[in-house]
């Protein structure tokens, strides 16, 4: 009887570890494919954001240039720091990693300093750097459009 028992128990526990190993698989297979969506969305996010942010603030600040009001200049200025500091940070992360830093430097040298002359010079801008404003806002508006249909 006891020889009966354990036999049951036995098969019991083989059981419970094949669901739990087959759980576990599952779980992980499960978790990758939401990691896929969750970065799926956030390169959406990304593009959409600087379609209809970034792209229409430029678009505004280009286009109307020295009308803009003044504490708009402050912003831009504000927005040129922190987007040299978080892309320089995110190319150190990719320098590390092996991979091409190469978005990260067009914003490190070519848009945070922009917006740094901008937010500075305020009223006293030169139109050079609003029309590089409103080309860059077409740019940022078409790269990012396109390859938000791109990757559906």
């Amino acid at each position: 009887m006891l020889n009966v028992f354990i036999i049951i128990i036995h098969h019991y526990i083989i059981i419970q570890e094949n669901i739990f190993y087959k759980n576990e698989y599952f779980i992980k297979e499960k978790y990758k494919n939401y990691k896929n969506i969750v970065i799926k969305y956030m390169k959406n996010f990304v593009h959409l954001f600087h379609i209809f942010f970034v792209g229409i603030l430029f678009l505004y600040v280009g286009i109307m240039q020295k009308e803009i009001p003044s504490y708009l200049f402050n912003i831009l200025f504000a927005l040129g720091i922190v987007i040299i500091i978080y892309h320089a940070y995110k190319a150190y992360i990719k320098i590390k990693k092996g991979a091409t830093a190469w978005v990260n430097y067009i914003h490190i040298f070519l848009i945070g300093p922009l917006l740094l002359i901008i937010g500075y010079n305020g009223k006293e801008t030169s139109r050079k750097y609003f029309e590089l404003l409103l080309m860059t806002a077409f740019a940022s508006i078409g790269y990012h459009t396109y390859y938000l249909f791109l990757n559906e």
